[in-house]
């Protein structure tokens, strides 16, 4: 079998056991908690009869085991299960966010791409110059921050304090043409931001390594 190959499957087998350990540990987390999940659906009021009804309706009045075998075959299928929250299936959940996922996550790439590169060669070319210790520090600085941290404090200062930016949503209600456009930009700012300080400090100095030195 070719080396290509073998590698392949090696980082194949590899991501399917990441997969399983982490769905594993996962289920196994939220059943350790404290806690009735029934409470969740139908709130401090509900009845036993209605507990039974929903703990039997959701599977969870079976052994543990059981409810394992079951949690890997419906996942296999595609199956996640339905929201409390929201009685909706979470996989129509999640495609319906998918697209505002992928236009912050692209963005904060971009964004990302477009600062770091220019940031890395000036790093490279200033060696070991107060241009690319300032931007070593900043880097570092950046990347060991905590990325919640980072957008409470963004949505406080220029949400709540400053006012400038909205700090919640995608899109104003009721706004088409270019004003959509606009709002999506106005809501895109803050949370892309906040990737784009927690991971240009590793794309700088991978580029200043990698950019040729004389």
């Amino acid at each position: 079998m070719p080396a290509v190959i073998r590698f392949a499957l090696r980082r194949v087998l590899r991501g399917l056991a990441t997969m399983w350990f982490a769905v594993t540990v996962t289920f196994f987390l939220l059943r350790l908690l404290p806690g009735d999940p029934a409470l969740a659906v139908a709130g401090p009021t509900m009845t036993a009869e209605l507990r039974a009804d929903l703990l039997r309706d959701y599977g969870l009045d079976q052994p543990l085991p059981v409810q394992y075998g079951h949690y890997l075959v419906q996942l296999l299928q595609g199956n996640l299960g339905v929201s409390f929250r929201q009685n909706q299936p979470v996989l129509t959940v999640l495609l319906e966010r998918l697209p505002w996922t992928l236009i912050l996550t692209g963005s904060a790439i971009l964004v990302t791409i477009l600062l770091g590169v220019p940031l890395g060669v000036l790093a490279a070319t200033r060696a070991k110059g107060l241009a690319d210790r300032l931007i070593q520090v900043g880097g570092v600085t950046a990347q060991s921050l905590f990325v919640p941290s980072v957008g409470v404090l963004l949505l406080y200062v220029f949400g709540v304090a400053l006012g400038w930016l909205p700090i919640g949503g995608a899109i104003d209600d009721d706004v088409t043409g270019l004003a959509a456009y606009a709002s999506i930009a106005a809501h895109l700012v803050l949370p892309c931001l906040s990737l784009v300080l927690i991971q240009l400090g590793s794309y700088v100095r991978s580029r200043r390594w990698r950019w040729p030195r004389r």
